[in-house]
Order: C-alpha cells, then structure tokens, then sequence
C-alpha cells in the first residue's frame, strides 16, 4: 500500500512542475506577445490607414468613372441624333435638287 502512495505521490509532484512550467511558459509567452505586439502595432496601424486612404481614393475614382460612362452615354445619344438630323437634311437638300 505504502508503495501505491508513493508512486501516487511521486506522479502528483510531477504533474504540479508539469503545471507549474506550463503556467511559466504561458506567462512569458504573454509577455513576448505584449512585446511584439507593442514594436508592430504602429506598423499596423499604418498599414490599415494606407487600406483606408487606398479605399477612399478607388471610391472616387470609381464615381469619377461612373460619371464619365453616363457622360460618355450621353454623348452618343447626342451624336446619334445630330447624326440623323444631318442625314435628314442631306435628304431634304438631295430631293430639292431633283
């Protein structure tokens, strides 16, 4: 029996510094991660404002684009009237000259 409790005991006291060097490791790697995540947080920062200015400036360009298109639509819709309009004309002038 005495030897069932000593054996118990023994893997108790191993599990304890098995937890125990756990429980450092988490903590120093808490604090690494604290660390990098200090030195690389403006980094990102950074980073994310470029994102942000990037996005801004394709939605510009994007509601240039699209204004331009109608534009453009516009003006052939224009163009395809004078386009009639002149031909029109070049009909009534070649009829009058027969």
């Amino acid at each position: 029996m005495d030897k069932v409790y000593t054996l118990i005991l023994k893997y108790l006291k191993k599990i304890e510094k098995s937890i125990i060097f756990g429980m450092q490791n988490l903590n120093l790697f808490f604090d690494k991660k604290k660390t990098i995540d200090t030195a690389y947080k403006p980094i990102l920062d950074e980073k994310l404002n470029d994102v942000k200015n990037l996005k801004n400036k394709l939605n510009v360009l994007q509601n240039k684009n699209a204004s331009f298109e109608k534009q453009i639509k516009h003006l052939r819709g224009s163009m395809m009237k004078k386009e009639k309009l002149i031909k029109n004309l070049q009909d009534i002038i070649s009829q009058r000259q027969n």
